[in-house]
C-alpha cells in the first residue's frame, strides 16, 4: 500500500507542476511582466489564474487536480497515523 501511496503522491505532485509551468505560459503569453511576476512572486501565480480564468482554464484544472490529489492522501495519512 505504501508504493502505490507514493505513487499517487507524486502524481499530484507532477500535475501541480505542469499546472503551473502552463500557468507561467500562459502568463507570459499575455505580458512578459506576468510572466517575471509569476516566476518570482509567490501569489502573483494564483491572482493571474483568477483575473484570467477564461483563457487558463486548463491549466488551472490540471493545477486543482493535483492539488486535490496531494490534499486527499495527506488527510488519509493523517488520519491513518492518529
Amino acid at each position: 500500500m505504501n508504493g502505490l501511496f507514493e505513487l499517487i503522491a507524486a502524481c499530484g505532485i507532477l500535475l501541480i507542476a505542469a499546472g503551473s509551468v502552463l500557468l507561467c505560459i500562459y502568463a507570459f503569453r499575455q505580458s512578459i511582466l506576468w510572466g517575471v511576476l509569476c516566476l518570482l512572486v509567490p501569489f502573483a501565480l494564483p491572482i493571474f489564474a483568477i483575473l484570467h480564468l477564461r483563457e487558463a482554464k486548463i491549466p488551472i484544472l490540471i493545477w486543482t487536480t493535483g492539488v486535490l490529489i496531494v490534499g486527499i492522501l495527506a488527510a488519509i495519512a493523517i488520519a491513518t497515523t492518529h
